[in-house]
């Protein structure tokens, strides 16, 4: 009887969730770039870009030429500050890094209206080095570069996205 009422009870939600409209799932809504153009300009930033230009696409937005972009966004002088925050008492050695990216950028419209001023976006994390692994700082910094710049990049979209339908909206 109990496992009767289990069914009748998951069958009637599962009907009245079905039945609802409107409800969608979270990060399925409209796709707020598919119709912006940007055109791109990375000036020392070759790894922000890199990954702006990979989320940028992966939304859905295009990347075109300055003569075809409905706006253009500059990312400049990506800077990576490496320091120390801990030394193992035992070797001397570095334990524990932070490293810090910044880096500027600034988007205007294609008639030269500027949508962002120059602004900067910075992110942050620490990493501890493990003395037994075999796995290297370099290969750690390496990684830990590329986090920092992905994190970067999809900010640097949101407010670029955001920015444009605003514009447009005017």
């Amino acid at each position: 009887m109990v496992r009767l009422g289990a069914i009748l009870f998951m069958s009637f939600l599962g009907l009245t969730m079905a039945g609802c409209s409107g409800w969608q799932l979270r990060g399925s809504g409209h796709n707020t770039v598919a119709d912006i153009t940007i055109y791109a300009v990375e000036k020392n930033a070759r790894s922000v870009g890199r990954a702006f230009r990979e989320h940028w696409t992966s939304l859905g937005g295009d990347l075109v030429a300055i003569g075809e972009a409905d706006f253009t966004l500059v990312i400049e002088k990506e800077d990576y500050v490496r320091s120390l925050l801990s030394v193992s008492p035992k070797t001397g050695k570095a334990r524990e890094i932070n490293l810090k990216l910044d880096v500027i950028f600034s988007m205007r419209s294609k008639d030269g209206t500027l949508l962002i001023a120059e602004e900067v976006f910075s992110a942050e994390r620490d990493f501890i080095f493990d003395e037994t692994s075999v796995y290297g700082s370099n290969e750690n910094s390496a990684v830990l570069k590329e986090a920092l710049a992905k994190l970067v990049a999809i900010e640097i979209a949101v407010r670029a996205s955001s920015s444009a339908v605003a514009y447009r909206e005017k």
